[in-house]
């Protein structure tokens, strides 16, 4: 049963309903009746002519498209003949999601270039789980309504996923598990994503801050930064043009959030290299409190703007041309 005939058949029938990334609410759990829309049904990318599944976010039973229109009445036989005649074959349940599997679903081109283009439609808006472990993980870490399209939730993986956009396409995403499968795997990453070429962005209207985590350039965005996110601190070439395509189009300078490791002062070396072959100021930040600018603005703290002299002479900042670093 495809998108639309499962539309039109809620339409014709007017059960109420509303999409939204690539998901259906409905309201009239057949578990738990809540009259409210809670009932989020998707789709199994793996079998386009199976039903739609999902659960209530209220009673956290399982529910798919065939049991729902059962349960709000509708004849088996009018049921099974919308689903096909596999119906009754079907193994439903929410382990059937491949939580770390491929989700990817077809190629774009973005700059000539061919790129995998993810499928995002298992994720879900944060408001509509707030009272999951990953929504209240990511409100406490500093999501607000302005990060609602690049803020999403992995609910069954119980993770905050990031998704990363370039000109309005999606590129890919960063899934930060609160509970890891495995302790060492914190963040996964969507299949072929090219972490060096594109950046997570956070717009506002202070200079731009460079950091290497998604989390960090939230609170980056919260003292007031045009945040962005490389995904560490080993920072592409395309990486660096945005940051001067955002500098030179909005007069901005860059701030660089990097940790105040060897390797977050090699990045920032190579943006500052990068920054003045191109004539624009670039400066270095650090947390007031904490190991980074997340920990700082948990605590209620600042940041503190490093001149040169602040700098740790243990490991010089290279004043290399660009040039060296490409």
């Amino acid at each position: 049963m495809q998108l639309d005939e499962f539309l039109d058949f809620l339409t014709s029938n007017d059960i109420p309903f509303k999409t939204t990334h690539g998901s259906i609410v409905l309201n009239n759990c057949p578990h738990c009746n809540s009259s409210k829309e809670k009932v989020w049904l998707y789709k199994d990318r793996r079998n386009e002519s199976g039903p739609f599944f999902g659960s209530c976010m209220k009673c956290s039973e399982k529910v798919n498209s065939r049991s729902y229109l059962i349960g709000l009445g509708y004849p088996k036989s009018m049921v099974d003949a919308l689903h096909g005649p596999a119906a009754d074959n079907w193994q439903l349940s929410v382990a059937a999601i491949d939580i770390l599997g491929d989700q990817t679903v077809s190629k774009v081109l973005v700059e000539d270039k061919e790129v995998v283009e993810p499928d995002i439609s298992m994720f879900l808006p944060l408001d509509a789980v707030k009272s999951s472990d990953a929504a209240k993980y990511a409100i406490k870490r500093g999501w607000t309504e302005n990060q609602a399209e690049s803020v999403l939730i992995d609910y069954y993986g119980n993770a905050v996923v990031f998704i990363v956009r370039h000109e309005g396409q999606v590129v890919g995403y960063q899934r930060r598990f609160v509970t890891p499968f495995n302790p060492k795997m914190k963040v996964m990453s969507s299949q072929d994503f090219q972490k060096r070429r594109f950046v997570l962005e956070f717009p506002n209207d202070g200079d731009i801050c460079v950091t290497e985590g998604p989390f960090t350039a939230l609170s980056a965005w919260h003292f007031g930064y045009h945040a962005i996110c490389t995904f560490g601190s080993n920072v592409g070439e395309k990486q660096i043009d945005r940051m001067a395509q955002l500098a030179e189009t909005h007069n901005k300078k860059v701030a660089v959030g990097f940790d105040l490791d060897s390797a977050g002062k090699k990045g920032y070396s190579r943006i500052r290299a990068a920054m003045n072959f191109r004539k624009i100021e670039s400066y270095r930040v650090r947390p007031e409190y904490g190991n980074d600018l997340n920990d700082s603005w948990i605590a209620g703290r600042g940041i503190i703007v490093l001149t040169p002299k602040d700098e740790d002479n243990t490991m010089p900042m290279l004043d290399l041309p660009f040039e060296a670093f490409i």
